[in-house]
């Protein structure tokens, strides 16, 4: 069993697509950045992370994420086949099981509400998003 996690911040807005097969797909990247020392100082490596939602969670996710969000992703790292024109080439990406975002955005929080009938999505707002609020289960 697998399981990738990614802290960063969201480069753009969700793109929804509906497949041929009738489920919804969210695509968005996430840029992920890293500090380290060298004998130069202080080094940050920065890495753009495709991430994809698939079902319900690419409706949630196309409501509630925007561009800027702190988010924690978890996932599977899926390669895919892509093809342009005559060439053929792997894209690595996750498939994210969850997320959870990790700070309020500046001037409160405007996320989108479910409606009361909507059971079936979680209500962003009734959550406590700070860090220490995340668990990870032992690998």
């Amino acid at each position: 069993m697998q399981k990738y996690y990614a802290q960063g911040t969201v480069e753009s807005n969700p793109v929804v697509t509906n497949m041929p097969n009738g489920k919804k797909m969210a695509k968005f990247q996430l840029i992920c950045e890293e500090s380290y020392y060298s004998k130069d100082g202080l080094k940050t490596i920065t890495d753009i992370v495709p991430v994809v939602l698939w079902g319900r969670k690419a409706d949630a996710g196309a409501i509630n994420i925007k561009k800027g969000d702190n988010l924690l992703v978890v996932g599977k790292i899926k390669t895919v086949m892509m093809k342009q024109g005559d060439i053929s080439f792997p894209l690595t990406e996750v498939h994210a099981d969850s997320f959870d975002f990790l700070k309020p955005r500046r001037g409160g929080d405007n996320r989108a509400e479910y409606d009361e009938e909507e059971e079936s999505l979680p209500n962003p707002n009734s959550y406590d998003y700070t860090p220490s609020s995340i668990e990870f289960e032992d690998l």
